[in-house]
C-alpha cells in the first residue's frame, strides 16, 4: 500500500501491482508511505476519505501468470496465504 494526503494505492499481488507503484513512486518524488507496503487487504476498521487505487486481472490470466512467476523459481512464502 502506498499512501500520500490525498491517494491510496492498495496493491494486490500479480496485478501489475510493482509497475504501478514504481511509478506512484516516481510522481511522488518520495512524498509516500510505504510502511504497510506488504499489507494486502483492507483493515475492518478502515476509514477514510482519501481515494483509493487499485488494479484488477482477469482471474484466469491471474493464475496463469502466477504459475509461469512459481516456475521461474520465486518463493510462494511472497505471496499472500489465499494464492498458495
Amino acid at each position: 500500500m502506498i499512501e500520500n494526503e490525498k491517494y491510496i494505492f492498495i496493491h494486490i499481488p500479480k496485478t501489475a501491482g510493482t509497475y504501478v507503484r514504481n511509478i506512484l513512486t516516481k510522481y511522488f518524488n518520495g512524498n509516500y508511505n510505504t510502511s504497510l507496503y506488504r499489507f494486502h487487504a483492507i483493515p475492518k476498521n478502515f476509514n477514510t476519505k482519501k481515494k483509493l487505487i487499485g488494479l484488477i486481472r482477469n482471474p484466469m490470466e491471474l493464475y496463469v501468470s502466477l504459475y509461469f512467476w512459481i516456475k521461474q523459481g520465486n518463493n510462494l512464502s511472497l505471496l499472500p496465504e489465499s494464492y498458495r
